[in-house]
């Protein structure tokens, strides 16, 4: 029988049979080297992995390496903070587009990661154009356009966009526009949100509780085995801040759990209104997404927890993040102040979407005066 070579001429030479060379069982396969990751912190939770391992989605295996990614993207496409020197469009008309795209945003029902994308990239582009103020919701409807496509699952028709905006511009200058808007990025879209880092922030907190929690039961199990009422021996040095107050959820009723679960539904919905109100200041243009993140959370837990300015933004997630107590207070107190003194707050549309129940009618919390 004749044996051709693979995409070779076709020949009549035969190839001689070649034996199968075996692998010696005795030779031991050389094991691939780990990479080591260096020591940065003595803090536990430095090198911690958010999110669920069964969840392909939460990308588990390589969270803290996406983290720390993030750290260091967002600072390479921070718009202007001072954009309105150079230009004719005054904070106020940011403002007010800003609250129109969020109610489109909520008709149709995009993604949440949707809005500050869109936000992101006018700042972005009205930090190297100066557009005219008549063309500024063309604009951001053309923002709206160019995110839709990377966010969304479904592609939002043209039409729907002129038409919101009362046919004030035609479908071909909505193209146009985006054309302009993308080629004054570089096409750089998908870029890091502030929304990115306040579900890590939120997350991380919760990987605080499940660890007290847990150790807490270790705790209690040691105590039982041995008869000492102290086994802080189990407990790192570094986390013994985290449990001085060591109370265990097995005695509390329904009712208390309950109570724990609504509270923190609300600290989530809440963080998310701010955050989502912080895009109408023009006060947080040129900050750091993970910073203006960092704000929010301080602020939130501040109100619902009651918590003291030092531990509103511990030591732990200082480290972990790499800002200090009075980088992300100082933040707050810009957000504190915008939120008091803008007349806008009150009827901005974001207030009426935190309002329904199915948000804990977040948007009606009273933000306590003289908070910081």
């Amino acid at each position: 029988m004749i044996r051709r070579r693979a995409l070779a001429d076709i020949t009549n030479i035969s190839i001689p049979k070649q034996p199968l060379k075996r692998v010696s069982r005795s030779k031991k396969v050389a094991k691939t080297e780990k990479i080591p990751i260096s020591n940065e912190s003595k803090n536990p939770f430095y090198f911690s992995r958010l999110g669920n391992p069964k969840d392909p989605q939460d990308v588990y295996d390589y969270d803290y390496e996406i983290f720390r990614n993030l750290l260091i993207e967002e600072t390479k496409y921070l718009p202007n903070k001072n954009l309105f020197q150079n230009i004719s469009i005054s904070p106020e008309n940011r403002t007010i587009l800003i609250d129109w795209i969020q109610l489109i945003h909520a008709k149709l029902e995009m993604r949440h990661e949707t809005i500050f994308l869109v936000t992101s990239l006018i700042d972005r582009v009205l930090s190297v154009v100066n557009v005219p103020l008549e063309d500024f919701q063309l604009m951001g409807s053309a923002a709206i356009y160019a995110c839709v496509k990377i966010e969304e699952v479904s592609i939002l028709p043209g039409e729907n966009l002129v038409t919101f905006a009362g046919s004030s511009f035609s479908h071909d200058e909505l193209r146009k526009m985006e054309r302009l808007v993308l080629n004054s990025v570089d096409f750089k879209v998908n870029v890091p949100t502030a929304m990115v880092f306040l579900d890590r922030y939120i997350a991380f907190f919760d990987y605080i509780d499940k660890i007290k929690s847990q150790n807490i039961k270790k705790l209690k199990t040691e105590n039982a085995k041995t008869g000492n009422s102290k086994a802080d021996s189990l407990l790192p040095s570094s986390l013994n801040r985290f449990f001085d107050n060591k109370q265990d959820d097995d005695y509390e009723d329904d009712g208390e759990r309950e109570q724990k679960k609504r509270r923190k539904r609300k600290i989530f919905y809440f963080a998310h209104y701010l955050n989502e109100l912080a895009l109408l200041f023009s006060s947080m243009i040129g900050l750091k997404p993970s910073l203006v993140a960092a704000a929010v959370i301080y602020i939130t837990r501040l109100i619902f927890l009651g918590e003291e300015e030092e531990k509103a933004w511990p030591q732990e997630i200082s480290e972990y993040t790499g800002m200090t107590d009075e980088e992300v207070q100082a933040t707050a107190r810009v957000l504190y102040s915008d939120i008091y003194e803008s007349e806008f707050v009150e009827n901005a549309f974001v207030r009426k979407k935190y309002g329904g129940v199915e948000t804990e009618c977040i948007s009606s919390t009273t933000i306590p005066d003289g908070l910081l």
